[in-house]
């Protein structure tokens, strides 16, 4: 799940699994740091650890921002 939807695949039968993060395979299971300085790990099996690690505790009450990464999931075929 993106957060905006289950993922899916067309091809009935067919499961998935993360294959890269942010374009490295090597970051699929371990934490890694986005550029805003915030911690993730996205596992294979697309479960997700999101730490802001204190990247965004400068924004006003009302401020708002955006945090984003990118991922490929792989279906086997």
């Amino acid at each position: 799940d993106n957060g905006n939807g289950i993922d899916s695949d067309p091809d009935p039968g067919d499961s998935f699994t993360v294959a890269a993060v942010n374009a490295v395979s090597g970051n699929v299971g371990n934490q890694i740091t986005l550029a805003s300085g915030a911690l993730l790990t996205v596992n294979a099996d697309g479960t997700f650890i999101y730490d802001p690690n204190g990247a965004f505790e400068s924004l006003g009450a009302t401020d708002t921002t955006t945090d984003t990464f990118s991922y490929t999931i792989d279906d086997g075929n």
